[in-house]
């Protein structure tokens, strides 16, 4: 850690004090919510029927929910160095 913050020093750089696995960087979590939405419909009433649920979501929706969230990752970035570190608005949904 010594090292790391001479090296901080020599160049100048400042290090914002993320949490190791900040929501706003994780776009996985917005997925996560897709998924939870899909599965909503009727109960499924088995674990063969979640598991057949879950897949078809996987497939089918979150196919394009992968793609805005990379899409939209420097955004998400750039709203994180904006806040120095604190919540945004990426925190919880997918950009539209």
């Amino acid at each position: 850690m010594i090292t790391s913050n001479r090296v901080c020093i020599f160049f100048n750089f400042s290090v914002i004090n993320w949490p190791p696995r900040s929501p706003d960087l994780n776009p996985i979590e917005n997925c996560w919510d897709v998924s939870e939405q899909g599965v909503k419909g009727p109960a499924p009433t088995n674990l063969t029927e979640l598991w057949a649920a879950l897949a078809n979501i996987w497939q089918v929706i979150l196919v394009e929910c992968f793609h805005k969230l990379v899409e939209f990752m420097l955004r998400r970035v750039t709203a994180v160095i904006k806040a120095r570190g604190g919540p945004t608005r990426y925190y919880v949904g997918i950009p539209q």
